[in-house]
């Protein structure tokens, strides 16, 4: 009982990150422009969570025969899952604003060898350019 009653009160604890930290894209930007990259949350780990908790709260709604138990976490579940469900809609959202197609690739560094200096222990970088799905020419 005391186990149960220690998961129950971490989960409560954890609970609602979704709704709460997981911000969208800005409102104040067109719906046809990118975002500027941190204007919007792009990490599912708090929806993950959000979505143990309603799968634990869930399963402890199952299993148990006590009706006030199974009514507590079945509506907790019911809390978690529509918090989980709206984080990942605000990821996915934000995720697809962020990362428009045409637009500039934000999150990509290209390295590219200067005039005069050795290139690296094999022969130059080995790293593909996204644009054009080929490694940089060499020198």
């Amino acid at each position: 009982m005391l186990a149960r009653s220690l998961l129950t009160c971490s989960l409560l604890l954890l609970s609602g990150c979704s709704l709460a930290l997981v911000k969208g894209p800005p409102d104040f930007i067109p719906a046809e422009e990118q975002v500027p990259m941190g204007s919007c949350t792009i990490e599912r780990v708090m929806p993950m969570a959000d979505a143990i908790g309603a799968g634990a709260f869930l399963v402890a709604a199952l299993t148990d025969s006590n009706g006030d138990v199974v009514r507590i976490s079945a509506v907790l579940a019911g809390g978690l899952g529509f918090s989980s469900y709206t984080g990942f809609r605000r990821v996915k959202s934000c995720k697809e604003r962020m990362f428009m197609p045409g637009g500039p690739v934000l999150d990509t560094v290209l390295i590219q060898p200067l005039d005069g200096i050795a290139p690296p222990l094999f022969g130059g970088p080995l790293i593909v350019d996204p644009l054009s799905n080929r490694l940089p020419p060499r020198k």
